[in-house]
């Protein structure tokens, strides 16, 4: 009698122990869930409406000059701010007859820059290399594909067509004799509208490649005595121009969140003006 009732105990105990390990099993991998996954479903469900900022260009004009005593060669670089777990650069592929270096090193297609981070919080970034390009008139194209993701399943992919212009050189004036920038005034509140006014003084239409015409803000940096990027406005990608003489202007707003106190100075064409935030 009692080893029937100790036979019929051990299946009760059995579901006991099931039951309890169930619900640990079930504790332990909400809480894992909670820890790991929720926090990868919103970085996908939620990314950074600008998680490369500003995003590249899809087209890039770069004209080299070359004269007899000089070899034709000039410089690409890319500076922004990322706010994924990885940064890549890929080199696609670009024209035979030129030669990219970087660091030193001769790269060859296709070829991949990665930076990798543990936080997909906001950071600067930037990307360059040195164009050799043959002495003689011609045009040539490189391929770049810029990748960012915060994991397999976030990913944003950003083309980009480099073509590179070989011309004999000309009687190049300097920037301050082709473009000039005006603003309303030189100190500025924080969340105060700047008004800027700038002018072809040129005898030649210039280019642009999207509808702010190419303009960016830099930061005095005390630290390295040096100007670094700030921000860039938010533009459509478009080509426009201006023609010999005229005028355009536009209106930013310097919001709170992005300009404290500081040195500043905005710019385009290699031609910038400088202002404070008080």
């Amino acid at each position: 009698m009692l080893d029937n009732q100790i036979i019929g105990e051990i299946p009760i105990r059995r579901s006991i122990v099931n039951a309890i390990s169930i619900i640990v099993i079930t504790m332990v991998s909400a809480i894992l869930i909670t820890y790991y996954v929720v926090p990868t479903l919103s970085e996908i469900l939620a990314p950074h409406p600008w998680s490369l900022y500003p995003p590249p260009s899809k087209h890039v004009v770069i004209e080299i000059y070359f004269n007899e005593s000089e070899k034709a060669q000039s410089s690409y670089e890319y500076i922004g701010a990322v706010n994924t777990r990885r940064f890549e650069v890929r080199i696609e592929s670009f024209s035979k007859e030129l030669t990219l270096v970087r660091g030193g090193e001769i790269i060859n297609a296709s070829y991949s820059y990665v930076e990798t981070y543990r936080k997909p919080e906001g950071r600067p970034c930037y990307f360059g290399f040195r164009i050799i390009a043959p002495s003689k008139p011609g045009e040539y194209e490189i391929n770049l594909r810029f990748i960012i993701s915060n994991n397999w399943l976030s990913t944003r992919e950003y083309p980009q067509k480099i073509r590179v212009v070989v011309r004999p050189m000309p009687h190049k004036p300097m920037p301050e004799d082709v473009l000039r920038i005006d603003l309303d005034k030189y100190i500025y509140k924080c969340g105060e509208v700047m008004n800027i006014t700038i002018r072809n003084i040129s005898n030649e239409t210039l280019w642009f490649t999207n509808d702010v015409y190419n303009l960016v803000f830099e930061r005095f940096d005390k630290n390295y005595n040096d100007w670094i990027f700030h921000s860039a406005p938010r533009a459509k990608e478009i080509i426009t121009n201006i023609y010999p003489g005229d005028t355009v202007q536009l209106t930013l707003t310097l919001s709170a969140d992005k300009f404290s106190l500081g040195h500043y100075r905005i710019g385009t064409h290699r031609v910038y003006v400088e202002f404070d935030v008080k």
